[in-house]
C-alpha cells in the first residue's frame, strides 16, 4: 500500500478480474482470483484517501501502466463520486 501510494511510477493498478472459463476455475488446479472490476476504482480511491495520497491516484490508475509498457495514455476521463454503493455477492 505504501509503495503504491508513494507515487513511485513503476507501480500501477492491475486488477484480478481476468475472465477465466468456468472449467478452468472449478478444478483441483483452478485459476484463482476475485472479480472486482465494478468496485476496484472506488476501493483504490478509498485507500489513497486514507493514506493522504490522492495526488498519486491518477498516475497509479491511468498513467504509470501505459508509461511502463510504452503505450499511449487513454484520452478519456472519469469522475469518482463519493456515494454509498451496494456490492453484489
Amino acid at each position: 500500500r505504501e509503495l503504491a501510494a508513494s507515487g513511485f511510477e513503476r507501480v500501477f493498478l492491475g486488477t484480478d478480474s481476468a475472465p477465466h472459463a468456468r472449467h478452468r476455475k472449478e478444478s483441483s488446479c483452478g485459476c484463482a482470483g476475485c472479480f472486482n472490476a465494478p468496485t476496484a476504482r472506488g476501493s483504490y480511491a478509498t485507500v489513497f484517501e486514507e493514506m493522504n495520497a490522492l495526488q498519486h491516484l491518477e498516475a497509479f490508475c491511468s498513467l504509470n501502466g501505459p508509461k511502463f509498457y510504452g503505450l499511449p495514455v487513454n484520452e478519456s476521463f472519469i469522475e469518482l463520486i463519493r456515494e454509498e454503493q451496494q456490492v453484489a455477492e
